[in-house]
């Protein structure tokens, strides 16, 4: 569990890999930025899979600390 967390961290600071083509010089201060994270189909598929990835580790952590019955 420990390796899979860390190549998570890992993939997600790689920000070459999740690279668009496009500049991003029209990006200034927060509104902008949010702007361009929610206009960009590229960040929003970026974001649903982060999003769903903590949704499963979550869900995996809870079930593995049941007890079997």
């Amino acid at each position: 569990m420990k390796h899979l967390l860390t190549a998570l961290i890992y993939s997600l600071l790689a920000s070459s890999a999740f690279a668009h083509p496009g500049s991003h010089n029209d990006v200034h201060g927060m509104s902008g930025f949010v702007r361009h994270l929610l206009d960009s189909p590229f960040h929003m598929a970026l974001l649903a899979g982060a999003v769903l990835s903590v949704f499963a580790v979550v869900l995996y952590l809870f079930f593995a600390r049941k007890p079997q019955v």
